[in-house]
């Protein structure tokens, strides 16, 4: 019965493969393709393309809009300064180094038009530049007071930013190149060192100006009014100013200060008085006095 059973099973086994009927799937190409394979059937596709050829190294920063009025060329250098709620976007300005805010963070490295969007990025190398007043590749360029440039030399106006924004590669007049690294130069910016501005003697009704040195001195000669000027509602600043007299003399302020202690009405003959201004506005009534004095008594 067994032996029954063992021939019915061998009977109905499928015949041997021979050699000649195995046949393997088509060989994958060579010519660069990625092959893909059903288990019966081979696909080719071109390869996805490197990254570095789908988005360029620099626009890895920020997806933009801008709305300055104007096209954004390349090489500005841009600040996010608003957004815009229709693109879902943000929005660019041009950076300016005595502009409170407007500190430079990305480069444009293609051109923007205005009302279209673009991607601005950390770094760009940009050439055709004159750069021969460099001492020599690698010095820093900065920041410029004129708005969306760079300057080779720091700025040194009183209310500039002092902010490296790339290095110089090529020292040339024609053919320079500056490659910007937003990314790894400082991003914190200090104002331009303080200077002394000297007034000398005078006997006119005087505005002290809060974009001249951090420091002022005046010799005054004559009883006269003495106010502000240059004061901004976006720059923040205090100056001081020594007073020394020729003789005594009577002291007349703005009446729209605002006084910390004494408001002094005299200065007496070799005594050194110190006035302090702060400003927080735009205007003499977001000016805020103090007074002191050397010499008294």
């Amino acid at each position: 019965m067994r032996a029954s059973i063992l021939l019915a099973l061998l009977l109905a086994a499928p015949p041997a493969l021979a050699f000649d009927d195995i046949k393997p799937l088509p060989s994958p190409s060579t010519s660069g393709k990625v092959m893909t394979s059903d288990g019966t059937n081979w696909t080719s596709a071109s390869p996805a393309a490197p990254v570095s050829d789908i988005v360029r190294p620099s626009a890895l920063g920020l997806a933009v809009r801008n709305t300055t009025g104007g096209t954004l060329a390349v090489g500005t250098l841009v600040y996010v300064s608003s957004w815009s709620a229709a693109s879902s976007l943000p929005l660019v300005s041009k950076a300016d180094a005595d502009v409170a805010g407007a500190v430079a963070a990305y480069v444009v490295d293609v051109a923007i038009g205005n009302n279209a969007n673009g991607v601005v990025g950390r770094t760009y190398l940009l050439t055709a530049q004159d750069t021969s007043t460099a001492t020599a590749v690698g010095d820093p360029v900065y920041e410029s007071t004129t708005a969306g440039g760079y300057v080779i030399a720091a700025p040194a106006a009183i209310d500039a930013r002092v902010h490296p924004v790339g290095r110089v590669t090529v020292k040339d007049a024609a053919v320079g190149a500056i490659q910007f690294d937003l990314a790894s130069e400082p991003t914190t910016a200090k104002l331009a060192n303080s200077t002394i501005t000297v007034l000398g003697t005078v006997s006119v009704d005087t505005a002290f100006s809060f974009t001249a040195g951090d420091l002022q001195t005046v010799t005054i000669d004559a009883d006269k009014i003495y106010s502000a000027s240059g004061m901004s509602a976006t720059l923040t600043r205090t100056i001081s100013i020594i007073f020394t007299a020729s003789g005594a003399r009577v002291l007349s302020w703005d009446a729209d200060w605002k006084w910390i202690g004494v408001k002094p009405s005299a200065l007496a003959t070799g005594v050194l008085g110190i006035l302090v201004l702060t400003n927080y506005g735009s205007a003499d009534t977001s000016v805020i006095a103090s007074w002191s004095e050397l010499g008294a008594g």
